[in-house]
């Protein structure tokens, strides 16, 4: 398993403030095999894996950005780069104090954190230079994030309690997030900002009130992902949610007999691709399409009216709930007949996945990042296109003609044909598959 770990030789420093004086030293960060602080000083050139810094910026940075790091999941963003304070509190060089910190951002789906690294450019005019570059995510456990961080936070505490600069501002700091997290209601409470953007306490009081009153209604599950897609909301007005779940939907009794009962894999994706195979193989859909007659019996809905969503309004994201013990209502989103095919799939797959395996009573579909849309993805894509008989398809002509009768086989998009091929490496991924979201570059 990838571990995170902050060492730190310390190097007294005599700068004027006795806190950043005394939590000096050559720090070295490792995750896993790579060294995000690998550098080249640019005055002699000398490639080293720690820098002299203060540990004591980056620990109160960790420490300040604490509760958003543990649930604010990358915002959908329709431009270039997310709002300056998202970046405040996942970019690690936001810990400033002065010191050039590497290029890192910490993107969490609810399940792993995900980090990416840019490497600096040559032309950055900086004392080090760090060399370390993920243009794709690396992951590491939620638990062993917080784990190392937490001891990180506390070995600088324990530095200035030994060098007698107690009371620190980050000791005060920490204080507060342990007696908040020893405490559920208080913790449910920083969840929640932190999952629309806020720091603690900085919620408007009756918009916090809102938000827990629709997750007592609604669930946790599915206001912790419409958290991520929060663009299309009014500001800090909660009113949009409740009209999303008001909105008229489609009611449906889907039958998915010991569906639930499948073993639980660690990764979303591997778990999708079981759970679709299973499924598969329980309607014995064989080597064909999955016709959208057999969606809509799945479904437990009549086909007619899901070929005729147009009725609905359009929302910005498609989400499902119970009615009782056997119905749910589908609030749909798609209008495009291939779009709509794969939005049915993903909710057969979180209606499995969500409600009848987790216990949730609703579930959103969206275009988030998070644990529980990566699996939806996944479980649409493999129940639509099994990649074994896509692969028997193609024979081994990947040309584009090719690919674009396949997805006419499936009834599929060329994009989901194409993900199908990368994802299970038939084909080689592009470095803009999975690249960073954004540059971390000024």
């Amino acid at each position: 398993m990838i571990r995170l770990s902050f060492d730190i030789d310390w190097q007294a420093e005599h700068a004027n403030d006795p806190v950043l004086d005394q939590t000096t030293g050559n720090l070295r960060i490792m995750f896993g095999d790579f060294c995000l602080t690998e550098n080249v000083d640019t005055w002699s050139e000398v490639k080293r894996n720690e820098v002299l810094v203060s540990a004591y910026p980056l620990a109160i940075w960790l420490a300040s950005s604490w509760w958003r790091l543990q649930y604010e999941v990358l915002p959908v963003c329709f431009t270039a780069k997310p709002p300056q304070d998202w970046r405040q509190s996942h970019e690690m060089t936001a810990a400033n104090y002065g010191y050039v910190w590497p290029l890192v951002m910490l993107s969490t789906d609810r399940k792993v954190m995900n980090v990416w690294v840019e490497q600096f450019p040559s032309n950055a005019g900086h004392s080090v230079r760090y060399l370390t570059n993920f243009r794709t995510p690396n992951s590491i456990p939620m638990s062993s994030f917080t784990r190392a961080c937490s001891e990180f936070i506390e070995h600088v505490l324990d530095r200035l309690t030994s060098k007698g600069c107690a009371n620190s501002d980050l000791e005060q700091l920490w204080s507060l997030i342990r007696t908040d997290s020893n405490d559920p209601i208080e913790t449910r409470k920083r969840r929640i900002e932190a999952q629309f953007g806020f720091d603690p306490e900085d919620c408007p009081e009756h918009h916090l009130a809102e938000l827990l009153a629709i997750e007592d209604d609604k669930g946790d599950d599915v206001l912790a992902e419409l958290s991520a897609v929060r663009t299309w909301m009014n500001g800090n007005d909660t009113r949009s949610i409740r009209d999303l779940f008001e909105a008229p939907g489609i009611e449906a009794q889907p039958e998915l007999p010991e569906f639930s009962a499948l073993h639980a894999l660690a990764v979303p994706w591997e778990q999708a691709k079981a759970d679709a195979a299973a499924l598969r193989q329980e309607i014995n859909a064989g080597e064909t399409a999955v016709s959208n007659s057999i969606l809509a019996d799945l479904l437990g809905v009549d086909r007619q009216m899901l070929e005729n969503q147009q009725e609905f309004g359009s929302q910005p994201v498609a989400i499902a709930g119970r009615i009782d013990d056997h119905r749910i209502r589908f609030v749909p989103q798609k209008r495009h007949p291939i779009a709509r095919r794969f939005e049915w799939a993903r909710l057969l797959g979180g209606y499995a996945d969500a409600i009848v395996r987790d216990g949730n009573s609703w579930l959103a579909s969206t275009d988030a990042g998070t644990a529980r849309q990566k699996y939806q993805r996944a479980f649409a894509a493999e129940f639509l296109c099994p990649i074994c008989h896509l692969t028997d398809f193609l024979g081994g002509d990947f040309s584009e003609s090719k690919v674009e009768d396949a997805a006419t086989a499936f009834d599929v998009s060329d994009r989901t044909v194409c993900g199908q091929l990368k994802n299970n490496r038939i084909l080689p991924r592009q470095d803009t598959d999975f690249e960073r979201p954004y540059s971390m570059v000024a």
